[in-house]
């Protein structure tokens, strides 16, 4: 359905931290037929000038449970995975 999500958050410094990691579960199932979800986490340094992909997340990385065509409802807490994406220096700068 070409449906886009947005989670923008409050801004970080990161610049006194050795090695950021921003980590976050999700529980995911990919359609059975079709679906092409994507994950796609930007940054900017810039104060939103400019942005940059920092990690992106396919349908098959992020799904946590087996295909389905419909709505998907985590059923227990192991469907949820943990995702973790480490900042390089120049973007905790």
């Amino acid at each position: 359905l070409n449906d886009i999500t947005e989670l923008i958050s409050t801004s970080f410094d990161l610049s006194s931290m050795t090695a950021p990691k921003l980590t976050w579960k999700a529980a995911y199932a990919k359609k059975t037929a079709g679906g092409n979800d994507l994950l796609i986490v930007y940054s900017s340094i810039d104060c939103g000038a400019t942005w940059q992909i920092l990690t992106t997340k396919s349908a098959t990385t992020l799904s946590s449970a087996p295909a389905t065509d419909v709505a998907f409802t985590p059923s227990s807490i192991a469907q949820w995975k943990d995702h973790t994406f480490t900042f390089n220096a120049t973007l905790a700068a």
